[in-house]
């Protein structure tokens, strides 16, 4: 089990993830999105990893804040966050506003192989 400290003022929980690829590793900013059936990173991160999302022949539509998107979905190598990893674990490619500060989010896809517990009133999360 994995326990991670949060800032409690802040909507989201940012955390640091490895992405696996061809061309390496890379890290960046997530959050986790519990809610989110993908998990959704930004097209400049897979594409750093060494992946071409244009050559992807999977689309899916997701609903965002903004609206409906149409997203490639790849598959990536590996997920590494707080120590645990996905591996094989498909990320849909969006473009992501510069303001937003995160490369992506971390749905059930990836959530779904381990045990989450969120306490936002001691700003703990636990990974197990």
């Amino acid at each position: 089990m994995v326990e991670y400290l949060f800032d409690k003022s802040r909507r989201l929980v940012p955390l640091t993830a490895a992405v696996f690829g061809k061309a390496g590793v890379r890290r960046a900013q997530v959050a986790l999105a519990p809610w989110a059936t993908h998990s959704v990173l930004s097209y400049d991160l897979v594409e750093a990893a060494g992946y071409d999302p244009s050559t992807s022949g999977v689309r899916i539509r997701l609903a965002t804040v903004t609206g409906i998107v149409s997203a490639q979905v790849v598959t990536v190598d590996k997920i590494s966050v707080l120590g645990r990893e996905a591996k094989k674990i498909g990320v849909a490619c969006v473009d992501l506003p510069a303001e937003v500060r995160l490369s992506g989010i971390l749905g059930q896809n990836f959530l779904r192989g381990f045990r989450l517990t969120m306490d936002p009133g001691a700003g703990m999360l636990t990974l197990d």
